[in-house]
């Protein structure tokens, strides 16, 4: 595993192919109108009602807590050669990129505390396969949804959530008690493990950078808790994403069904 190979999607591509019917089933064909407004620079791979369809998967208390404004579809990118895990550095040129398969998918920007999210189109070239677009961008969305519902308790001083039981948990201890029961398993994702050590510690030269991996290993683990599927490399694991991590499936469930106290 090199420090850029959990940006290619090819090996996700392929085993999306493979499993193409299973993991349609388990996308929702369309919600109800959906409350974030959604801007087109770009022709979409899902729709507004699949979209809606996505955002209806996060209970209601989760999605209060979003700080997600709007949605925009952008043209293809890709990660330029010279991204890492600390620093992934867009390119919409595929001459820049990694390699003709370091697709991005998507990308949440954050500005005082409100989020944007970005839908990139998926290059035609490189995904051929309507459904197979559809998949990654469903997956791409969900993902960045996570982190707009993930930002604040990581990072905002003196969070506090009343998960369900009526406990009180601090975003910190939330954070901790994550760290600790996903640090001793694999990665849940191919792309998550660009986040984490050969022993299994999450990347980091400071708080800053560490508290970035461990949030994608949130986001993904929520992607993961919601969709029903997550390529790890591991078949039997991809499509049951938390048989090896049966606390870390609660403590999904307890962080997104979680109200903020004020």
């Amino acid at each position: 595993m090199t420090d850029q190979s959990g940006f290619d999607l090819k090996p996700t591509i392929d085993w999306y192919k493979k499993n193409k019917d299973i993991l349609l089933a388990r996308l929702p064909t369309q919600g109800h109108s959906n409350i974030f407004p959604v801007t087109r620079n770009a022709e979409p791979d899902i729709s507004e009602a699949e979209i809606a369809g996505l955002i209806g998967l996060f209970p209601q208390q989760a999605r209060d807590r979003s700080i997600l404004q709007d949605i925009i579809i952008m043209p293809s990118t890709w990660f330029h050669r010279d991204s890492t895990s600390d620093k992934p550095i867009p390119t919409q040129d595929v001459r820049e990129a990694i390699n003709t398969t370091s697709i991005a998918p998507s990308y949440i920007d954050y500005k005082d505390w409100l989020g944007k999210i970005v839908l990139f189109k998926l290059p035609r070239r490189q995904v051929r396969d309507s459904d197979i677009r559809k998949i990654i961008a469903s997956e791409g969305l969900v993902h960045e949804v996570a982190h707009s519902i993930a930002v604040e308790p990581m990072y905002r001083n003196e969070y506090s959530m009343i998960f369900p039981g009526n406990s009180v948990v601090q975003g910190e201890d939330f954070v901790k008690n994550f760290v600790d029961s996903t640090e001793p398993l694999p990665p849940i994702s191919h792309y998550s493990s660009l986040f984490r050590y050969k022993n299994g510690k999450f990347k980091g030269k400071c708080p800053s950078t560490i508290y970035r991996s461990i949030s994608e290993e949130l986001a993904e683990s929520i992607t993961a808790y919601l969709l029903g599927f997550a390529y790890s490399g591991d078949n039997e694991r991809s499509l049951d994403p938390f048989k090896d991590r049966p606390e870390v499936k609660r403590l999904m469930h307890d962080f997104l069904h979680a109200r903020r106290k004020k």
